[in-house]
């Protein structure tokens, strides 16, 4: 009798430990769904590539970390594109445009203004993130110029960067032959450039606003001064926007979507102009900054 009764028992329980399986096997379909809804998907990650040497744009601080106006803006981007991942790489400026060219970045972020050339090449976003004013940074001493109309005769430096203020230097050199500037072509620095003009080794340097502000505030250029240009002057160098790049292809089309409706979000609830103001102490973020 006890021995029917065991067999029972552990039949029984095979009995149950089946229905069990069955049970949990029924189960994993539903879970592998669970599994592929949007908020369980990884998101992709966009590589922006960025100089780091444009301060307060784009910066390395105390730290060492990526910082700037430019890097603050795309990390609130971030936080509102959960289908993104946005991370950096500094790389040298004309790198921004050749690892866009080879597919290695999805954004390019310097402070880049928009060019023909440029924009046969490159998605651009459809607003500017920011504006900025032009200087022509001086010696305090040299009354001489007032305006673009006086760099005729000038010394200054013109890099290999493509710089819109390198092409205009250029270029009014070729309108300007009976009176060109006179043009030294090397890769320095800004705060070298300010150096060589202090010491009166070159005339002047084209600049934007903030940049120069930051230069003569770090570095205590007593003897230089920055002549403002007016909007109409400013245009002559280049569109005073500044503006994220993307490929020129569906997905980069895609990216510079999404990005536009995250800037438009940040624009409406004050954080580009916050963001502006702490960078800048200035709100460049809207266009009447010129």
């Amino acid at each position: 009798m006890m021995k029917k009764f065991s067999i029972t028992v552990i039949l029984a329980g095979l009995l149950l430990a089946a229905l069990a399986g069955c049970s949990q096997n029924t189960e994993t379909p539903a879970s592998a769904a669970q599994a592929s809804v949007p908020g369980a998907v990884k998101p992709a990650t966009l590589l922006v590539g960025t100089g780091g040497t444009t301060k307060p744009f784009t910066f390395n601080n105390d730290n060492n970390e990526l910082d700037g106006y430019d890097i603050a803006v795309l990390k609130e981007v971030d936080k509102l594109l959960p289908q993104y991942e946005i991370k950096f790489e500094q790389v040298k400026f004309d790198g921004i445009f050749s690892g866009i060219d080879a597919g290695r970045y999805q954004i390019g972020a310097n402070s880049i203004s928009k060019k023909p050339e440029r924009e046969q090449k490159y998605q651009f976003i459809s607003k500017p993130y920011g504006y900025g004013s032009s200087v022509i940074v001086k010696r305090k001493d040299d009354a001489s110029i007032k305006g673009l109309g006086d760099l005729g005769g000038k010394r200054a430096i013109v890099t290999t960067d493509g710089s819109s203020n390198d092409i205009f230097i250029e270029n009014f050199s070729k309108e300007h032959p009976d009176n060109p500037i006179k043009i030294t072509y090397a890769d320095l620095e800004d705060v070298l450039v300010y150096q060589r003009i202090s010491g009166n080794e070159l005339d002047f340097k084209l600049h934007g606003l903030s940049s120069y502000r930051e230069i003569v505030k770090e570095f205590g250029f007593t003897n230089l001064e920055g002549v403002v240009l007016s909007v109409a002057e400013a245009k002559k160098i280049s569109d005073p926007g500044v503006y994220f790049i993307f490929p020129k292809t569906d997905k980069g089309k895609e990216i510079q979507t999404a990005v536009d409706g995250a800037l438009d979000t940040l624009r409406k609830d004050g954080t580009l102009s916050r963001l502006a103001i702490q960078y800048f102490e200035m709100d460049i973020s809207a266009d009447s900054a010129n």
